[in-house]
């Protein structure tokens, strides 16, 4: 739970060296960027150009992970939902900086059908495509720098989005926070504001359930409760529930 960037990529039927180069020219986008850290480019191709030293890295490992991508498929059962994983894809990782989830960008080639009990239906999934997402909120604590570390992180991810448009293989994208329609700074830091009570106020019922189920309300694990200001943000989020003034 938190306030997060949600973006999908589609280059359609293009040839792998095509798909290769549209994902370069990403790669080289997100290097000029002000992010802590941009991965190597890493293939997992059908062809032998894939290296086995590529195969085999972390890098690989979390790339093939976060490139599942949701599908519904309607069976003679009722519809069934499926998380896919690529045949191939080219990609990278992006670690915007402490407190933001990892970002992944890339194309890939999924499953065109699936199979049950003898049923094929069609995944819809064509041509060169990609599905990810990016949690930015906690990167909001103070500790780590507040809500200018946010905004290097966020602002960072839509600026990647923006070159994925020019390059023609942006899709969709989804912004919790509103930037990517609205680009005013200004309100996605009230917006980030919002959502810190919020998560810590829902939070901070969920410990009291706990509590009163016997169980110690530390024991959800949550992001926001290591904001030295929790306590602070809890009382404004279940105020703002609560309809009353912080």
């Amino acid at each position: 739970m938190g306030l997060t960037i949600h973006y999908c990529f589609k280059a359609g039927e293009v040839s792998t060296d095509e798909a290769l180069a549209l994902v370069s020219q990403l790669h080289a986008a997100a290097l000029d960027l002000p992010f802590d850290h941009v991965s190597q480019l890493v293939e997992v191709l059908k062809s032998s150009r894939s290296s086995k030293k590529s195969e085999v890295s972390p890098e690989t490992d979390l790339l093939k992970a976060r490139a599942l991508h949701p599908v519904i498929a309607t069976f003679k059962d009722g519809e069934c939902g499926e998380l896919l994983y690529p045949d191939e894809l080219i990609g990278f990782i992006v670690v915007p900086a402490e407190g933001c989830e990892v970002a992944c960008f890339g194309l890939g080639r999924y499953p065109t059908s699936i199979v049950k009990d003898g049923q094929s239906i069609s995944t819809d999934l064509d041509g060169w495509r990609w599905w990810a997402f990016c949690k930015t909120q906690y990167a909001s604590n103070p500790s780590l720098g507040g809500v200018k570390q946010f905004l290097r992180c966020h602002l960072g991810i839509v600026a990647l989005l923006d070159k994925a448009k020019e390059f023609c293989i942006l899709e969709d994208v989804k912004d919790e926070g509103g930037y990517w329609e609205k680009r005013d700074v200004e309100a996605l830091v009230k917006e980030i504001a919002r959502w810190n009570s919020m998560v810590a106020g829902f939070v901070g019922r969920l410990n009291d359930h706990m509590e009163k189920a016997g169980r110690d309300r530390r024991s959800v694990a949550s992001a926001i409760t290591e904001f030295p200001d929790f306590e602070h943000l809890e009382a404004e989020g279940r105020a703002e529930e609560d309809g009353q003034e912080p």
